[in-house]
């Protein structure tokens, strides 16, 4: 449900299910916003981790680098399953969200069930994320976005059988920053997001920090002609290191992530994309991988 109080106001308040707050490719992520066919790693590509599961040690957890779309834990949920992106776009939070638009600012504030890396129907935790998105647009071809989060994303079950604590809540936290500019045919975007997530501490895991993951995209498009454009996207994910029996390294596969392609407008609702994609990483069973793909968004 959304209600606008105030009609000579640029403000409404959602109520239910909610599109996601955080960054600037939540609600472009696949569509006629999205100048390419795939996402972005962040709001696509599945770390090992799982709201269900924990690692006993963190040789646990440096076992299941690049295996986050199977990935399993001994404690919790054992059935091997998927992990969690940085940011879900593929289903939308439950709670209340408000939006406002005053001149040069947009902001946009939510308080939601879920996280931002899994958002849910029913919470399974009883905690609450907090997030918010601010907008300025300077110029008609020119906004800055800034985007913060933070949430409980650990199973409350799984907390309590490892920590004994019914009032201990896993956080989530993730900042983001982002750009764009155009100018005649040309179109330019760049994002940077930090998140991170606390890991409780008992027998032999004993992380210390949270675990960190980095994303940073930069992609452009260059319109040839009427109804015809070449898009380019190149993108990363990085993680922290920690320290295992044997080895120290980042706990979870670095992946890069080069995405090329065309656009053609039959009509003003009818998109045609062609796209080809080149993936690496440094874990995994698949390090490198390139496909080829080809789509057509309609809208009315």
């Amino acid at each position: 449900m959304r209600v606008r109080p105030f009609p000579s106001r640029r403000f409404d308040i959602q109520v239910g299910r909610i599109p996601p707050t955080f960054g600037a490719q939540s609600r472009s992520s696949y569509g006629s916003g999205n100048i390419l066919i795939g996402q972005p790693l962040a709001y696509q590509y599945l770390a090992s981790i799982k709201p269900d599961a924990l690692p006993a040690t963190a040789d646990d957890l440096l076992r299941m680098r690049g295996r986050g779309w199977l990935s399993n834990f001994p404690i919790g949920n054992a059935a091997p399953g998927p992990g969690l992106p940085i940011v879900n776009t593929s289903r939308w939070d439950t709670g209340v969200q408000a939006h406002g638009i005053s001149g040069m600012l947009e902001w946009t504030g939510a308080i939601t069930a879920g996280s931002l890396s899994d958002p849910r129907f029913r919470d399974n935790n009883a905690g609450r994320q907090v997030a918010g998105r601010v907008v300025f647009r300077p110029t008609a071809a020119t906004a800055f976005g800034v985007s913060a989060s933070r949430g409980a994303w650990l199973n409350r079950s799984v907390e309590e059988q490892v920590t004994g604590s019914t009032t201990s809540r896993s956080q989530q936290v993730a900042f983001g920053g982002d750009a764009e500019f155009s100018a005649g045919p040309f179109l330019v975007r760049g994002e940077v997001i930090r998140a991170t997530w606390d890991m409780p501490t008992f027998g032999a895991l004993q992380l210390g920090e949270p675990l960190v993951a980095v994303s940073s995209l930069i992609e452009g498009r260059y319109k040839i002609g009427p109804g015809l454009y070449v898009a380019l996207r190149g993108d990363r994910l990085d993680y922290s290191k920690i320290r295992g029996t044997a080895v120290q390294a980042e706990w979870d596969a670095q992946t890069s992530r080069v995405e090329t392609g065309l656009g053609y407008s039959l009509r003003r609702n009818v998109l045609f994309k062609g796209a080809w994609q080149l993936n690496r990483r440094d874990g995994g069973r698949v390090r490198k991988d390139s496909l080829l793909a080809a789509q057509v968004v309609y809208w009315f």
